[in-house]
């Protein structure tokens, strides 16, 4: 029987972009990295021989899903808008699980676009999606 017990607190979870530090996250999931492309992929021959391509891309896309009053949409929009203009909206990305001992880190990043903006009856969320040039730390 083991006696590991590990815990999570979505406090602990922080996300720099640049300088900012990235607040007003929404109430269920706030963050997903996801690798892009296949990954790893392979094909087999007739004769049954398999070859397989490792994948040299090291492009992730992050997106971050923030309640629609945080402070942090007005910072992900200016860097956007400063990208369209002079190509200098590229900030670094990290993202840390303090408890969980996780961290991904990207020296480049950028806004691909601007975020859906809704407003109704109850607080609404903006998605944003970043491109980078990361990696996951342990």
């Amino acid at each position: 029987m083991s006696n590991r017990i590990t815990s999570y607190d979505a406090k602990k979870v922080t996300i720099a972009a640049g300088y900012h530090n990235v607040t007003g996250f929404a109430e269920d999931s706030f963050v997903n990295i996801e690798q892009s492309g296949d990954g790893v992929t392979a094909v087999q021959g007739c004769d049954g021989e398999i070859a397989r391509s490792i994948p040299v891309s090291t492009l992730y896309t992050v997106k971050i899903t923030l309640l629609q009053n945080s402070k942090s949409n007005d910072y992900f929009e200016k860097m956007y808008k400063m990208d369209r203009q002079s190509g200098n909206g590229i900030f670094s990305i990290t993202i840390s699980d303090i408890l969980g001992g996780q961290k991904f880190a990207a020296p480049q990043g950028w806004v691909t676009k601007i975020a859906p903006f809704s407003r109704g009856k109850d607080q609404k969320t903006r998605e944003w999606e970043i491109v980078c040039d990361g990696e996951f730390k342990n």
